[in-house]
């Protein structure tokens, strides 16, 4: 790239302009699979993926741990292997033209279930339990609602057979 237009006149004149392209960061949109174990193949989603032979393209992982093994490089997705060590948090792709940082977090564990929200993966355990000890609460109230239902269509039409059978002749 040689920043600069040319424009060629009727005349064979030749006018230059300066002319500066500006490419942007990396944009890392999304990953193929957010919880891919170490060593698993992922594509990272987004914009601007520019591998140039002075600078090559690089992605660090949350941790500072770095990926040594890009597969293939396309301007909008990169496939790679995850490196082992990986660690929940952000990625980071760096260009010549700058660094991006990913949308979403790698291997994120917030907010896994509306209820859990406080808890983690390891706590695993826990979750069992509050799922069955919330079963067993909420598990009598859909059958008395249920049964609660069908009691009220029952007296209704005790109480006037003739409304709900001539309604529908």
């Amino acid at each position: 790239m040689t920043d600069k237009i040319y424009m060629i006149t009727k005349s064979d004149d030749t006018i230059t302009y300066d002319f500066g392209v500006q490419v942007p960061a990396p944009v890392v949109s999304r990953i193929s699979c957010e919880y891919a174990h170490d060593g698993d193949r992922a594509v990272l989603y987004g914009d601007y993926f520019i591998d140039d032979r002075n600078v090559p393209l690089t992605i660090t992982m949350a941790g500072n741990v770095p990926v040594s093994e890009i597969i293939c490089i396309e301007k909008t997705k990169v496939s790679f292997r995850i490196p082992q060590g990986s660690q929940r948090g952000y990625l980071n792709v760096k260009s010549i033209y700058g660094t991006g940082r990913s949308k979403f977090q790698f291997r994120d564990d917030r907010g896994m279930i509306l209820l859990f929200f406080g808890l983690r993966s390891n706590d695993l355990a826990l979750i069992f339990v509050l799922q069955v000890l919330i079963s067993i609460c909420a598990g009598s109230i859909f059958p008395l609602l249920w049964s609660m239902y069908a009691d009220c269509a029952d007296l209704q039409q005790r109480l006037s057979p003739h409304f709900i059978h001539g309604a529908f002749s």
